[in-house]
């Protein structure tokens, strides 16, 4: 699949580590804005709490993801926590094809995937304001045991070092104004490419 560079800048990677706010951002932008649309990732993980299947994710087994990379059907995939995540080719066409930008909630390897594949891809990075109150986020959501927190505070603080590899980072302390200051963002890159 081949994105020219004026598709390339209709795409928008977030990334953060697990329990900064990512989803609640995307889900306020999805509200927001009538011309960005959500790419919805493939998983092998469980659905949490209320997901559905076609919504927050589409959720398969690991051998029809294992098949779909054999079949070349990912625009990027990645292994995180013994669990693999990653974008179908044919969602971005869907998204590009009804005329609109695209939103992503991938994880950092995935964002630089895609980033080095295709270098006109905007690639963010949501942060909490400390790894306190990311800790703090992770417990009240009442999702996971405490040693899988442990190991999400692990990859959130290796995640953090990469910081200075995206193309722009935001801190998720006040929710509003993370979504006010991503969609002034990507209104930003709209304009320079015109």
């Amino acid at each position: 699949m081949d994105l020219t560079r004026e598709e390339q800048n209709k795409i928008f990677i977030l990334s953060a580590p697990s329990g900064t706010g990512k989803n609640t951002v995307i889900s306020r932008l999805m509200q927001i804005r009538s011309d960005l649309s959500y790419s919805i990732s493939i998983t092998t993980r469980v659905p949490r709490g209320t997901e559905k299947n076609g919504v927050e994710y589409y959720f398969v087994d690991k051998e029809d993801f294992l098949a779909g990379i054999k079949k070349g059907d990912f625009l990027e995939y990645a292994p995180v926590l013994d669990r693999f995540y990653g974008t179908q080719k044919s969602e971005i066409r869907r998204i590009l094809g009804m005329g609109k930008m695209v939103i992503m909630d991938i994880d950092i390897q995935g964002s630089f995937q895609l980033k080095e594949k295709y270098p006109g891809v905007h690639n963010l990075f949501l942060v909490p304001p400390s790894l306190e109150i990311l800790r703090e986020r992770l417990v009240r959501r009442k999702t996971e045991m405490p040693e899988q927190i442990d190991k999400r505070m692990e990859l959130a603080k290796k995640e953090m070092e990469f910081q200075e590899r995206f193309e722009k980072t935001f801190v998720n302390e006040n929710l509003e104004h993370s979504v006010l200051s991503v969609s002034a963002y990507i209104d930003q890159t709209q304009k320079q490419s015109t």
